[in-house]
């Protein structure tokens, strides 16, 4: 008769990871670790990545090698960040995965500035209204592009989707739209990462979704 499947306490969990990875003292965080982590949260609260969310964490700017590496409580090398950039950062820019975000969210709300702050060298970005204002600067905004200009580019964002689905070449693309029902289907058609960008009381704010999952 088989055997019921075997269950895992969180404690149990956390054995098997320090035993994968080693414990957080023989990596360097410890107890002196979550001083320095206190200290600078402390002193910068608010995230100096994208300056938008509390500070939940530290990050070493340079990754240390060792714990009797210099750069490991180096306050130059030290910034305060937030869980989501935290996870941009180690899951995206160090492993290089291949990852599409779309980015959505009304005019003057932080579109291209928070792409500018996460995208990595070599990136892909398509904007439309970047793209159209090259064609013509008074097309920079979408109420003063003709109706036939909004259809061609459009029709090339399209095609650019269409050849990204699947593709293996583009390790990061970075796709602006602003109609969110738009930029939805884009990132369930990629399976990719939305982020919406919102501006409420005269504060910015985000909403993540993971269509990749």
């Amino acid at each position: 008769m088989p055997s019921a499947p075997k269950t895992f306490r969180s404690s149990e969990r956390k054995k098997e990871r320090e035993q994968f990875r080693g414990s957080k003292q023989s990596r360097g965080y410890g107890g002196e670790w979550s001083r320095i982590s206190l200290l600078k949260r402390a002193e910068n609260p608010v995230c100096e990545v994208c300056r938008n969310a509390a500070a939940t964490q530290v990050d070493h700017i340079v990754a240390f090698k060792d714990p009797d590496d210099p750069r490991r409580t180096e306050w130059t090398n030290l910034q305060s960040i937030c869980n989501r950039c935290h996870w941009w950062k180690t899951t995206v820019a160090r492993n290089q995965i291949a990852i599409t975000v779309i980015v959505c969210g009304l005019p003057g709300t932080g579109k291209t500035t928070l792409v500018d702050r996460h995208k990595h060298a070599g990136a892909i970005v398509f904007d439309l209204d970047m793209i159209a204002s090259t064609l013509c600067p008074e097309w920079r905004h979408n109420s003063n592009r003709p109706v036939e200009a909004n259809a061609l580019l459009s029709e090339w964002r399209d095609i650019l989707v269409n050849r990204i689905a699947g593709s293996l070449l583009l390790t990061q693309t970075w796709i602006i739209v602003s109609d969110e029902e738009k930029a939805e289907q884009i990132a369930r058609r990629l399976s990719a990462r939305l982020i919406c960008c919102l501006k409420s009381a005269g504060e910015f704010t985000t909403e993540f979704t993971d269509f990749s999952v």
